[in-house]
Formats: structure tokens, sequence, C-alpha cells
């Protein structure tokens, strides 16, 4: 099994439709979500959230920061 996610965009757009909604969540609105995802972070190796999605490990990040910030844990 690899860490790569398949290169199809319809994969792609799932992982990103999922990430909006669940920043939207923890950020309060759209617009905080979609800025937070184009924004590099200390958290994410000043690496914007957008940026990692190009494999699962990075995917997996970009949640796990998401997750931390709704436990309040930046």
């Amino acid at each position: 099994m690899t860490a790569e996610l398949p290169p199809p965009d319809a994969q792609f757009e799932e992982l990103l439709r999922f990430l909006r909604q669940l920043a939207t969540e923890v950020l309060g609105d759209a617009e905080a979500a979609r800025l937070w995802l184009r924004t590099p972070l200390p958290g994410l190796d000043s690496q914007a959230p957008i940026d990692l999605l190009d494999s699962r490990a990075g995917f997996d990040r970009v949640r796990n920061s998401l997750l931390r910030q709704a436990k309040g844990m930046y």
C-alpha cells in the first residue's frame, strides 16, 4: 500500500470539499476557511494547507491541524 493519493482530480476535489467543510466548522465561516487553506502555517512547516494535499500524509497533517485547532491546541 502506498502513501500517495491517486492523481485523479475528482479525489482531490473530494478531499478539498471535506477540508473546507471541516475548516468552516472549526473556524466559524467559509471565508475564514478559504483563507486558512491558503495561508502558510507554522504548525505545517510554514506551508499552506492546500499545498500539502498532494499525498495522503499531507492530507492527514492538514486534517490533524484542524482537529487540534478545534480542541484549542495550536
